[in-house]
Parts: structure tokens; C-alpha cells; sequence
């Protein structure tokens, strides 16, 4: 090839290494969650009694900052001037947290709200935390900075059967994503109390699961929440230059084994004390510059061998940043 054909094949090289860069760009990276922190977590109470459910809910005041709650001196909320804002952010929860029985949503009322410093514990429990949100309120001149205290909230919902089936599902933003976690006991009638981790953009979760709905639950964790456009592209530039069967199975068996190992390691709690906050972050930073350079390789003169060592590699970083989805069905 000579002259305007080189160019053209060159042109194409790069505009397709330039997509698979795209492609395997980590999804962390643009993210955009302003100014919260990495991780939000929720803690609630759900309670079905006499024909109703109670949901008590503690939310971080950092997750209301579009609520411009009014502000006195160098950030203080005001507490004569908050309680309309507080209206609309209980509102704001209902939306945040449903509750659905027997396949229908469920329409929540607002019974009360409060305001809480950052060291008050009554959430400990659901009859602290019922008995501190029908108690008084903060005292006005309460200094509360903007951002570093707790909303608490009581939400009612009417049952239509004594013993429903209560799904519950966390909407937020796409932008924040798993950021967002509720800490949830669930005290069903005549029964011991349950308690999950509800990661936020995971769907509907059934409280009191069949046998299953928690087959499921994990199916879906492990097969239907762990696929990615960015991990099919990898393994679309690992096999792609090879032709013969037993070759390509050997590499995807090298990979899906490393990876289901510390997947199931890390759902396990193998790593539990260890701060591994940043094993997601590498998992996918490895994945997207294994992208380009099999992208890259896949040009030149790509070799089986590294593309072994190259699968090892992938898949065991990959498992344990996959192994927070299968950690969140656990309890199930």
C-alpha cells in the first residue's frame, strides 16, 4: 500500500484507537457529584404495623444542598426560617426511598421531620429514633453548620392487606450512582429484624424475598450488573486477532477464573479490614490502558502469551472491583 492508501489506513488506525479509548474510559472519571463525598450513607427503619408502614429515615444534611436552606452567620442553618424547606425535602425523601406492597406504589405521608447534630445517636434503634423524631426539636439558637448534621424523617404509607409483600427501591441521580447507600432494618410483624445495605440506582429490593427472588437478586448482581460496555470491549481486543478455538479458550478460562476467585473473595469480606476504596479505580484504570494497548497490538504482532498474563492481570483486579456487587446481596 502506497501513497493516499496508507494515509487512509492510518487515519482509520487511529480514529478506532481513539474509540476504544473513549470506550474504556474509566466511568469514575466523569462522574460529577459536585461537592459530595465519595460515599453517602442513609440509615432507616421499616415497620409495617396496624395496616401501615412507618419508614424513618436519616439522611446527611451535605445530600440536601439544593435545597438552599436558609443560613445565618457563617453557614448556620437558620432554625426559625427552616421549616418549609424541611416540608419540601421530606417530600424530596418520599421520591428518594419507595415502598411498593403487593406490586403497588405506595403513597407516602409526611408525619415528622427534625433536624440533628452530627453526634446524636437515637437512630441506633428504631424506638430511639421514632421516640427522637415525636420528641422536641432543636432549640433555634442551635448552632448546626449547613452540611454537617442529620435530616430525619417519619413517612407513613397505608397498607391495603395485613401482610403484604414491601419492595423498596432507592432512586437517585445517574451521577451518583452506588455513592448513595441505605442502611435499612426492616422489622416485619412476628418475626426478627432483617437489616440490608441498599446501594442507591440498584432497582426494586424485596424486604421478605421467595427463595426466588434472592436467586435472582444474585444472578442479577453477577451477571446482569457486572456487564459493561468497557469489559466487553476488553475481551472483544483480547480474542480478536486469534482464530483458533483451544487458543481463545484457554485466555477467557484464565480470565474468568482469576476473576470469579477474588470476586468471590471479596463478597466474602476477605478484605474486609482493609480500606479498598481505590481497588475499584485501579480495576478500572488497568482495564481501560489494557484496552488501548491490546488495541494497539492487535495493529502490530499480538502475541497469545502476554495475552495471558494480560487476562491474569485483568481479571483478579476486576474481581475484587466486582466484588461489591455480590457484598450488597449478601444478607439475602
Amino acid at each position: 500500500m502506497t501513497g493516499p492508501s496508507v494515509g487512509c489506513s492510518l487515519r482509520a488506525y487511529f480514529w478506532s484507537i481513539v474509540l476504544l479509548a473513549a470506550l474504556a474510559f474509566p466511568r469514575w472519571a466523569v462522574a460529577n457529584g459536585g461537592d459530595l463525598p465519595p460515599e453517602i450513607v442513609l440509615q432507616g427503619f421499616v415497620k409495617p404495623e396496624d395496616g401501615r408502614v412507618q419508614l424513618l429515615v436519616r439522611v446527611p444534611l451535605v445530600l440536601l444542598s439544593s435545597f438552599s436552606l436558609p443560613k445565618r452567620g457563617p453557614g448556620y442553618l437558620d432554625l426559625e426560617r427552616v421549616d418549609a424547606k424541611l416540608k419540601q425535602a421530606a417530600a424530596a425523601t418520599g421520591r428518594l426511598i419507595e415502598l411498593s406492597a403487593d406490586g403497588a406504589l405506595l403513597a407516602p405521608t409526611t408525619r415528622e421531620v427534625r433536624l440533628s447534630l452530627l453526634s446524636d445517636r437515637s437512630f441506633a434503634s428504631y424506638s430511639s429514633a421514632l421516640a427522637h423524631l415525636q420528641g422536641p426539636s432543636l432549640p433555634v439558637a442551635t448552632d448546626l453548620f449547613w452540611n454537617q448534621g442529620f435530616f430525619d424523617v417519619q413517612l407513613e404509607y397505608v397498607l391495603q392487606s395485613p401482610r403484604p409483600n414491601i419492595w423498596i427501591r432507592v432512586n437517585v441521580a445517574p451521577e451518583l450512582g452506588r455513592r448513595v447507600k441505605l442502611q435499612l432494618e426492616y422489622l416485619p410483624i412476628g418475626e426478627s429484624a432483617r437489616t440490608y445495605e441498599i446501594p442507591g440506582a440498584s432497582g426494586w429490593i424485596p424486604l421478605h424475598p421467595r427463595w426466588y427472588e434472592a436467586a435472582w437478586l444474585f444472578a442479577r448482581g453477577g451477571f446482569v450488573d457486572a456487564f459493561a460496555i468497557d469489559r466487553f470491549v476488553f475481551l472483544l481486543c483480547l480474542v480478536a486477532p486469534f482464530r483458533k478455538f483451544r487458543s481463545l479458550l484457554t485466555v477467557v478460562i484464565v480470565l474468568a477464573a482469576l476473576q470469579a476467585l477474588t470476586l468471590t473473595a471479596a463478597a466474602e469480606g476477605a478484605l474486609a479490614d482493609i480500606d479498598v476504596g481505590w481497588l475499584p479505580v485501579l480495576s478500572d484504570t488497568v482495564l481501560a490502558a489494557s484496552m488501548v494497548l491490546l488495541a494497539i497490538g492487535n495493529l502490530a504482532a499480538p502475541s497469545l502469551r502476554r495475552r495471558w498474563f494480560i487476562a491474569a492481570v485483568v481479571g483478579a483486579l476486576g474481581g475484587f472491583g466486582l466484588g461489591r456487587l455480590l457484598t450488597d446481596v449478601w444478607p439475602f
